[in-house]
């Protein structure tokens, strides 16, 4: 849910409500404020589709703990779900750089009166304090979710040598008997 915030930097005031903007601006500088409104939009609408994802996320990972260690077989007809939660949270790790990359507003195109009202909306409503949040917890379910593709990769792959190896041992085995039949033949 959007939070209401309010900023002011010299001539340029914004009342940021429910869907609503009010600005009271100069006409010099209007563009500046529709410009960082435009930016503080985009921000917001990011930081909090991110709570909202990473909130309905704490189930499936907490769901998906056993996956961080010994599996089982049955296990394994879990990988679409863990490859889709790893694509996810992968997604959301890149959201979150581009929320972070906003917040730092290092983009040299910008005039400072837009960086300034985007930083004053920006703290108004803790989107700084609320992308640090929101980081660490999205970097933790990056990692349970690559430990858990990981496990399963290897549980694939051990099953697949094993087979290799039984195959291979099996024509070994089968090569050797043959061998013994010849020699035993060419005496009798």
């Amino acid at each position: 849910r959007e939070a209401n915030a309010r900023a002011d930097v010299r001539t340029l005031r914004v009342v940021w409500g429910r869907n609503r903007v009010v600005v009271y601006a100069s006409e010099a500088d209007i563009r500046l404020g529709l410009d960082a409104i435009l930016r503080f939009d985009l921000a917001q609408k990011e930081a909090l589709a991110l709570g909202a994802a990473m909130r309905s996320m704490w189930p499936s990972i907490e769901a998906d703990a056993s996956f961080t260690h010994a599996l089982t077989p049955r296990d394994r007809k879990r990988q679409p779900h863990i490859n889709a939660m790893t694509v996810t949270v992968t997604r959301m790790k890149i959201s979150w750089l581009r929320l972070k990359a906003a917040l730092e507003q290092v983009d040299p195109v910008l005039a400072e009166g837009s960086k300034r009202l985007f930083a004053e909306l920006a703290a108004a409503v803790a989107l700084y304090d609320q992308a640090e949040v929101l980081g660490p917890k999205i970097q933790f379910a990056l990692d349970h979710y690559e430990i858990a593709n990981t496990r399963l990769i290897d549980m694939t792959l051990v099953r697949q040598e094993r087979i290799e190896s039984i195959v291979g041992y099996g024509l070994i085995i089968a090569i050797l008997v043959f061998q013994t039949w010849l020699i035993f033949y060419d005496v009798w």
